[in-house]
């Protein structure tokens, strides 16, 4: 009795051990059946750029992912198209270089589309913003390889920006100093040398301020990040004069942790020197 138990005991582990062998080569399978993608590395991207400034030569990866692609040895040809949902218009908002596009195993199954902003066209006015929506409309080649669902499309951001020119000397009565000096960071975005009003220990308090087509917005840390300074201005598109109309430097980093030094009520007003 007991040699048959241990028999059928046997028996059943042996079933069981196929068993287990016979769902991996199962699922094994299905992971080998399963197609590779071609998309674009991202949904979406932004292509920021100044009004009037010329032309930027931009370009957007493509490549593939999936379970196989470590045995593909053949190139892939992919074909672009601009979808028609797209509000850039081409040759005015951007060119567009070629939509036919071979993807090499040797280079990793990626490589680069390869477009152009522009940003003279009369028509363009800043701030702006306009959609160029590129899609893999077909793939060959790679053992199979088809777009994919999610990434087989890129919406391209391309948004205008105002042209400014901040940086320089400046004179101004509104004090701590007669003498400032605004130096440009990026774009749009400058590091005013002292704080309107205030000084610490007799120094200035440097400050960064953005101008979007002549508007100014102050929303940054000072003091090594310690206190939020917020406020809002104006420059004048003739002389350039900036006048800055008040701002509030908070207790901490929030504004929930109310005023240190309320200047909202004044104006403060840097000629270009």
């Amino acid at each position: 009795m007991k040699t048959i138990n241990k028999f059928l005991i046997l028996m059943v582990l042996s079933l069981s051990f196929t068993s287990c062998l016979v769902d991996d080569d199962v699922m094994t399978d299905a992971i080998a059946d399963t197609p590779d993608l071609v998309g674009f590395m991202s949904s979406s991207r932004n292509a920021l750029v100044t009004e009037g400034t010329g032309s930027y030569d931009l370009e957007t990866t493509v490549g593939v992912i999936g379970p196989n692609v470590a045995t593909i040895t053949e190139d892939v040809q992919l074909s672009i198209e601009v979808n028609a949902a797209s509000t850039a218009i081409e040759g005015v908002h951007y060119t567009l270089g070629d939509t036919s596009l071979t993807l090499s195993p040797s280079t990793g199954l990626s490589g680069a589309v390869p477009f152009t902003v522009l940003s003279d066209d009369s028509s363009i006015t800043a701030p702006s913003s306009f959609t160029l929506i590129l899609d893999i409309v077909a793939s060959s080649g790679g053992n199979g390889v088809i777009p994919s669902g999610k990434t087989g499309s890129q919406t391209i951001n391309i948004s205008y920006l105002c042209n400014s020119d901040l940086a320089g000397a400046y004179v101004t009565t509104s004090g701590p100093f007669a003498n400032v000096n605004i130096t440009e960071l990026a774009d749009g975005v400058y590091e005013h040398d002292t704080l309107p009003g205030l000084s610490s220990g007799g120094a200035g308090i440097p400050f960064e301020f953005s101008d979007s087509c002549g508007t100014i917005t102050i929303d940054t840390l000072v003091l090594g990040g310690s206190y939020l300074v917020q406020g809002s201005g104006v420059v004048d598109p003739v002389t350039g004069v900036i006048t800055i109309n008040g701002y509030i430097l908070y207790n901490s980093t929030t504004v929930d942790s109310g005023p240190f030094f309320d200047n909202s009520g004044e104006t403060f007003v840097y000629t270009p020197n």
